[in-house]
Protein backbone atom coordinates (compact mmCIF):
# COMPACT_ATOMS: atom_id res chain seq x y z
CA UNK A 1 0.00 0.00 0.00
CA UNK A 2 1.91 3.00 -1.29
CA UNK A 3 1.14 6.62 -0.77
CA UNK A 4 -1.65 7.82 -3.03
CA UNK A 5 -1.29 11.23 -4.62
CA UNK A 6 -3.99 13.83 -4.85
CA UNK A 7 -4.20 17.39 -6.09
CA UNK A 8 -6.67 18.64 -3.46
CA UNK A 9 -6.77 16.73 -0.18
CA UNK A 10 -9.77 17.44 2.05
CA UNK A 11 -9.26 17.20 5.83
CA UNK A 12 -11.85 15.41 7.92
CA UNK A 13 -13.29 16.96 11.11
CA UNK A 14 -11.58 16.94 14.47
CA UNK A 15 -12.09 13.44 15.80
CA UNK A 16 -9.07 12.60 17.94
CA UNK A 17 -7.66 9.24 16.89
CA UNK A 18 -9.65 9.01 13.65
CA UNK A 19 -7.91 11.53 11.41
CA UNK A 20 -7.60 10.76 7.77
CA UNK A 21 -6.88 12.79 4.71
CA UNK A 22 -9.44 12.12 2.02
CA UNK A 23 -8.89 12.66 -1.66
CA UNK A 24 -11.91 12.43 -3.89
CA UNK A 25 -12.96 8.84 -3.19
CA UNK A 26 -9.57 7.39 -2.22
CA UNK A 27 -7.89 7.48 1.17
CA UNK A 28 -4.42 9.02 1.14
CA UNK A 29 -1.87 7.44 3.46
CA UNK A 30 -0.46 10.07 5.79
CA UNK A 31 2.35 10.31 8.27
CA UNK A 32 1.09 9.92 11.88
CA UNK A 33 3.13 12.90 13.11
CA UNK A 34 1.54 15.18 10.53
CA UNK A 35 -1.89 13.88 11.43
CA UNK A 36 -1.23 14.71 15.10
CA UNK A 37 0.09 18.16 14.19
CA UNK A 38 -3.02 18.83 12.15
CA UNK A 39 -5.18 17.71 15.08
CA UNK A 40 -3.32 20.15 17.34
CA UNK A 41 -3.88 23.03 14.92
CA UNK A 42 -7.55 22.10 14.60
CA UNK A 43 -7.83 22.08 18.41
CA UNK A 44 -6.97 25.80 18.26
CA UNK A 45 -9.29 26.48 15.35
CA UNK A 46 -12.26 25.44 17.50
CA UNK A 47 -11.84 28.83 19.22
CA UNK A 48 -11.38 30.79 15.98
CA UNK A 49 -11.35 29.15 12.52
CA UNK A 50 -8.94 31.84 11.31
CA UNK A 51 -6.59 31.83 14.32
CA UNK A 52 -3.15 33.09 13.24
CA UNK A 53 -0.08 30.90 13.72
CA UNK A 54 1.46 33.72 15.79
CA UNK A 55 -1.38 33.41 18.32
CA UNK A 56 -0.78 29.67 18.57
CA UNK A 57 2.95 30.35 19.10
CA UNK A 58 2.17 32.75 21.96
CA UNK A 59 -0.02 30.14 23.66
CA UNK A 60 2.57 27.38 23.23
CA UNK A 61 5.40 29.57 24.59
CA UNK A 62 3.35 30.39 27.69
CA UNK A 63 2.33 26.75 28.13
CA UNK A 64 6.00 25.73 27.90
CA UNK A 65 7.51 28.47 30.10
CA UNK A 66 4.69 28.99 32.60
CA UNK A 67 4.18 32.44 34.12
CA UNK A 68 6.16 34.85 31.97
CA UNK A 69 6.40 38.55 31.26
CA UNK A 70 5.12 39.91 27.97
CA UNK A 71 8.55 41.48 27.42
CA UNK A 72 10.15 38.03 27.70
CA UNK A 73 7.60 36.61 25.24
CA UNK A 74 8.50 39.41 22.81
CA UNK A 75 12.16 38.37 23.00
CA UNK A 76 11.51 34.61 22.84
CA UNK A 77 9.23 34.82 19.82
CA UNK A 78 10.90 37.74 18.06
CA UNK A 79 7.68 39.67 17.63
CA UNK A 80 6.63 43.23 18.46
CA UNK A 81 5.31 44.09 21.92
CA UNK A 82 2.02 45.14 20.33
CA UNK A 83 1.76 41.68 18.71
CA UNK A 84 2.32 39.99 22.07
CA UNK A 85 -0.41 42.12 23.68
CA UNK A 86 -2.83 41.55 20.78
CA UNK A 87 -2.29 37.77 20.79
CA UNK A 88 -2.57 37.47 24.57
CA UNK A 89 -5.82 39.44 24.38
CA UNK A 90 -7.16 37.10 21.67
CA UNK A 91 -6.72 34.17 24.07
CA UNK A 92 -8.01 35.88 27.22
CA UNK A 93 -11.52 35.81 28.74
CA UNK A 94 -12.33 39.11 27.05
CA UNK A 95 -10.66 40.19 23.82
CA UNK A 96 -9.31 43.69 23.24
CA UNK A 97 -12.57 44.43 21.41
CA UNK A 98 -14.59 43.58 24.53
CA UNK A 99 -15.91 40.33 23.07
CA UNK A 100 -15.85 37.00 24.93
CA UNK A 101 -12.60 35.09 24.31
CA UNK A 102 -11.58 31.47 24.92
CA UNK A 103 -10.21 32.24 28.42
CA UNK A 104 -6.95 30.34 27.88
CA UNK A 105 -4.66 33.10 29.24
CA UNK A 106 -4.71 35.61 32.09
CA UNK A 107 -2.53 38.71 32.25
CA UNK A 108 -1.96 41.23 35.04
CA UNK A 109 0.32 44.03 36.08
CA UNK A 110 3.43 42.86 37.95
CA UNK A 111 2.98 44.21 41.52
CA UNK A 112 6.79 44.52 41.87
CA UNK A 113 7.23 46.39 38.57
CA UNK A 114 4.11 48.23 37.45
CA UNK A 115 5.51 48.75 33.93
CA UNK A 116 5.63 44.99 33.38
CA UNK A 117 2.72 42.68 32.55
CA UNK A 118 2.79 38.99 33.39
CA UNK A 119 0.81 36.27 31.68
CA UNK A 120 -0.02 32.65 32.48
CA UNK A 121 -2.44 29.89 31.52
CA UNK A 122 -5.88 29.80 33.11
CA UNK A 123 -7.44 26.52 34.25
CA UNK A 124 -8.99 26.27 30.78
CA UNK A 125 -5.58 27.02 29.25
CA UNK A 126 -3.92 24.25 31.27
CA UNK A 127 -6.66 21.88 30.17
CA UNK A 128 -6.10 22.86 26.52
CA UNK A 129 -2.33 22.39 26.89
CA UNK A 130 -2.94 18.88 28.29
CA UNK A 131 -5.19 18.07 25.31
CA UNK A 132 -2.50 19.26 22.90
CA UNK A 133 0.12 17.22 24.74
CA UNK A 134 -2.06 14.11 24.48
CA UNK A 135 -2.72 14.72 20.76
CA UNK A 136 1.00 15.06 20.09
CA UNK A 137 1.79 11.81 21.90
CA UNK A 138 2.88 13.05 25.32
CA UNK A 139 1.48 11.86 28.59
CA UNK A 140 -1.25 13.89 30.26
Amino acid sequence: TGVQTCALPIYSGLLVGTWGVLCAMEKVQTHPHLDRMLQAVEAFRQFDPEMPAQTISVFLAIAYHGEISMARLKTLLGIAQSSVSRNVSMLSATTRHGKPGPNLLRSWENPDNRREKLVTLTVQGRRHAAILNAILGGSR
